[in-house]
């Protein structure tokens, strides 16, 4: 059973069965799930093309999450990309543990990658610090190309 509509500790959810798996990942942390009457909601987009962050793009991303399993809640500030290589993206975006699997939106909200997790990364200048935590969400381009097939239809 999932919940949708978990905004508040006393919020009023509407609850939606899983009928099957689609594909999951666990090196990647993440599951899709097919819903058997699904409310009806606006899904959001994948970014047409994958993210490609340069020293001149200064690009924004926000990640909605439930972090500990709490209400939801929305970051976006201290939300800069610090980079990307083939398989992940890398930014400051504010995450608290459990918020693994959400969805990494770029500032028209469309995913470009989803969360996964926080390394420490030397060598960075960030808010007049030399070190900062980074988080880090998949992006390779198998994976991406597998789950755009499976929920676009």
């Amino acid at each position: 059973m999932l919940e949708f509509d978990f905004d508040t500790n006393d919020a009023t959810t509407t609850q939606a069965t899983v009928s099957r798996l689609l594909m999951a990942s666990p090196q990647l942390d993440y599951a899709l799930l097919e819903l058997k009457g699904a409310p009806a909601r606006q899904v959001p987009k994948l970014m047409p093309k994958r993210l490609v962050p340069n020293a001149a793009l200064r690009l924004a991303v926000n990640i909605v999450q439930h972090p500990r399993g709490d209400p939801k809640r929305v970051a976006f500030r201290n939300n800069l990309v610090s980079g990307a290589d083939a398989t992940c993206i890398r930014y400051f975006t504010d995450t608290d543990a459990g918020s693994s699997g959400s969805p990494v939106c770029d500032d028209r909200w469309q995913v470009v990658a989803i969360h996964r997790g926080a390394r420490r990364a030397e060598n960075i200048s960030y808010n007049g610090k030399n070190s900062a935590y980074v988080n880090f969400g998949p992006r390779s381009k198998p994976y991406w190309t597998m789950f755009s097939r499976k929920t676009r239809r």
